[in-house]
């Protein structure tokens, strides 16, 4: 017995299932999330967590953020690279 096909197991948003996926999207400003600029997807909370999945190393990284934020200990910055292939 094979692996089924991603198509297959899981249900794709509109957006993925239509070919209408905006990839500006998975780029956001920082400055436009706090202005409320910034596409719904990354200005509600609830919306942004129902759309993500936290990895092992996101986790972390929130972590890290918060207490930085918090006691201004830790890493200041941090290079995200995420490759999309389409």
């Amino acid at each position: 017995m094979g692996l089924q096909n991603i198509w297959e197991v899981c249900k794709f948003s509109d957006e993925i299932a239509y070919g209408k996926l905006d990839m500006s999207k998975f780029a956001v400003e920082l400055h436009s999330v706090l202005d409320g600029s910034a596409d719904k997807t990354y200005t509600d909370p609830k919306l942004f967590l129902d759309n993500t999945f936290l990895t092992s190393n996101a986790k972390l990284m929130l972590k890290d953020a918060l207490v930085r934020i918090s006691r201004g200990e830790g890493q200041p910055v941090y290079v995200i690279d995420i490759e999309f292939v389409y």
